[in-house]
């Protein structure tokens, strides 16, 4: 946003800088979203596999007579 300024002085440019640093400090945050086809197979075979444990354990609790809370699927 800063590097839009048609001019800076001394508090814009110190912004811009530790913006900067910011993202050299976190920007293995943003490696996380290009994972490789291995890394997506997995992380999609864990999601399977939670969504299917969490459909079990409701079916248990239903079948022990517990009520599902409101709003839940």
């Amino acid at each position: 946003m800063y590097a839009r300024y048609e001019s800076h002085d001394d508090a814009t440019l110190s912004y811009m800088e530790d913006a900067l640093c910011r993202v050299h400090t976190f920007k293995d945050v943003f490696l996380l979203g290009r994972s490789g086809k291995e890394a997506m197979a997995k992380a999609n075979a864990l999601r399977t596999e939670l969504v299917r444990s969490e459909r079990y354990m409701r079916k248990q609790m239903l079948k022990d007579g517990h009520r599902p809370r409101s709003g839940a699927k």
